[in-house]
């Protein structure tokens, strides 16, 4: 099975593309943080670099408070011209394909750590990049 994780950064999109236990593709787009449409062009050279239109799963990771009901972005506190946009709809218009799972960048490591690491108690994950998140 194949699967990408996009993290949307406020200076930069990643993008990893797994399949099982071979050496996973990666890329980085800096972008300029001038909204949206730049934005939406760093995830598409992302995803063109690394084949994210044809994978089985699509995930994504980005800073700020993501409304889990409606999908869009509440509060981005170092990307305040994502306030109001829905991610996986950008994501859509990127790459041309829908988007499987959404969450923070904080919530998605703190997930990765959690399952990798086993970790059988709490865990607080704070996250440091151009802002600073957290997940409990």
């Amino acid at each position: 099975m194949a699967c990408v994780g996009i993290d949307i950064g406020g200076s930069s999109v990643k993008a990893i593309r797994s399949e099982g236990l071979g050496t996973p593709a990666h890329a980085r787009v800096a972008h300029d943080g001038s909204g949206v449409p730049a934005l939406r062009d760093a995830i598409r050279e992302a995803g063109d670099r690394i084949g994210a239109r044809a994978v089985d799963r699509l995930g994504v990771c980005l800073p700020g408070m993501i409304d889990p009901r409606s999908g869009f972005v509440r509060r981005a506190a170092n990307m305040p011209w994502l306030e109001g946009e829905r991610p996986a709809g950008l994501v859509e218009q990127a790459l041309g394909r829908g988007v499987q799972t959404i969450a923070t960048d904080a919530a998605s490591w703190g997930v990765g750590v959690w399952e990798a690491e086993r970790i059988s108690g709490r865990l607080l994950v704070l996250a440091m990049g151009t802002g600073i998140g957290g997940a409990f």
